[in-house]
């Protein structure tokens, strides 16, 4: 009897040991967002713990998804969902690739992406009304040459601002640097990160 006590009390201990175990090794791997260690253990004819481990491979966190709308010369124009950080070549990628006539020389193909960000690739010798047409087409704005719409395709920028704006580089000569940008009425610093990267002043 003594002895069948003392092995039931020897499995509840390495049971708890174990699980005390498997713990550890799960708030580890957690906290250092490591690949999860899959552990089987089971108890001997001999009481011996037996112990295996399996590695499984960690699926990534999906990346954050943006919506861009990519128009003009591309086979399947309209609205695309693509990874947050990718640029304007992996959206005509998207897009079913450039058409035959698009002029993707007027282009930045390596432009970053924005969300809600409008984009348009235009034909071999088409022309726009958009002085700064170039840049408004790899997201990248002229803020000392764009004309009131352009400007308006800045995050958090509308026709008020964007009248702000070409009012303040009128009476200034120009912008000397994209963050002189926040002296213009509307522009402050949390307007300013959103457009940054999507400015230029030459």
């Amino acid at each position: 009897m003594d002895r069948i006590i003392k092995a039931k009390w020897i499995k509840v201990s390495i049971t708890t040991a174990l699980i005390i175990f498997i713990a550890c090794i799960g708030g580890i791997m957690l906290r250092y967002n490591r690949e999860p260690i899959k552990v089987k253990a089971k108890i001997g004819n001999n009481n011996e713990l037996q112990v295996s481990t399996e590695i499984k491979p960690v699926t990534q966190e999906e990346q954050k998804k943006i919506q861009v709308h990519i128009k003009g010369q591309v086979k399947n124009p309209g609205v695309v969902v693509i990874e947050e950080g990718k640029r304007l070549h992996d959206a005509i990628n998207i897009a079913g690739g450039a058409t035959d006539t698009a002029d993707l020389d007027a282009v930045n193909l390596a432009a970053p992406l924005r969300d809600e960000q409008p984009i348009y690739i235009p034909a071999k010798g088409e022309t726009l009304e958009n002085a700064d047409s170039n840049q408004a087409y790899s997201g990248i704005i002229n803020i000392n040459t764009a004309n009131r719409e352009t400007l308006m395709r800045l995050p958090g920028i509308g026709e008020a601002i964007s009248d702000d704006i070409i009012e303040y580089r009128e009476q200034n000569n120009g912008f000397g640097s994209i963050d002189e940008v926040m002296n213009v009425k509307g522009i402050g610093e949390k307007k300013f990160d959103d457009m940054k990267e999507l400015i230029a002043i030459h």
